[in-house]
């Protein structure tokens, strides 16, 4: 299963999305988003995902889904 990282950063750039016209257009801030993206914040607000999930278009259950499989599973993504 994909991390959230993995999916915004995914969406993205399948987007052809600076980091900063992403930040934008999903009204935060471009080093939150460049957070997200290295894996350096898990839980981001509903808020937050609700904008991610309409500026990337990226299906809301989905960011639900692997906020809660990288907070239950933590190490998963050290393996890699």
């Amino acid at each position: 299963m994909e991390t959230l990282d993995q999916i915004v950063k995914n969406h993205r750039l399948t987007m052809q999305m600076t980091l900063g016209d992403a930040a934008a257009k999903a009204s935060i801030s471009k080093s939150y988003l460049s957070y997200l993206e290295n894996g350096k914040k898990k839980n981001p607000s509903i808020r937050v995902l609700q904008r991610l999930s309409t500026s990337l278009d990226i299906p809301m259950e989905k960011l639900i889904k692997a906020v809660e499989n990288d907070m239950l599973h933590p190490e998963a993504e050290e393996c890699f």
